[in-house]
């Protein structure tokens, strides 16, 4: 399928939200949306949820705060309900599933002066703490979500 012939370039993005219940609706309309950041609910100041299919990042008096799961530490916050004081809050939703961004290119010419078209697909996937994946699965660099 030629480029001109799509009906929808997807751009890739990050947006506010409300809470975090309007994510499944912010990332269904959007489909280049990789990042929410939804707001703090003032009628529950005790708990949070994050929506089944996101993972989240989440902060405490503008700290990360790790999750305790059964494999230890980590930065991602699982799906479900969660206890926190008022000043605990989502940071950062990020969607789970596979989001293919294809980069726009022109035709590059080659030294013998011949046309060809190259395309780019990029997957995005949140890897846990210590975790790290590169092309062809070998190292490659981790960013961590600490500062």
């Amino acid at each position: 399928m030629a480029r001109g012939d799509r009906a929808k370039e997807i751009t890739l993005s990050t947006r506010q939200i409300t809470n975090t219940g309007d994510a499944t609706r912010a990332f269904g309309e959007d489909p280049g949306l990789i990042i929410a950041r939804p707001g703090r609910p003032v009628t529950n100041p005790f708990f949070f949820t994050v929506p089944e299919g996101f993972h989240a990042l989440v902060s405490s008096w503008g700290r990360i705060v790790d999750y305790e799961g059964e494999n230890g530490p980590t930065d991602c916050w699982p799906p479900g309900f969660h206890w926190g004081h008022p000043m605990t809050k989502v940071l950062y939703l990020v969607t789970q599933q596979a989001i293919v961004f294809d980069a726009p290119c022109r035709g590059v010419l080659t030294r013998d002066n011949v046309s060809i078209s190259i395309d780019v697909a990029v997957v995005f996937r949140v890897l846990e703490k210590g975790e790290s994946r590169a092309v062809g699965g070998g190292p490659g660099p981790w960013i961590s979500g600490r500062g």
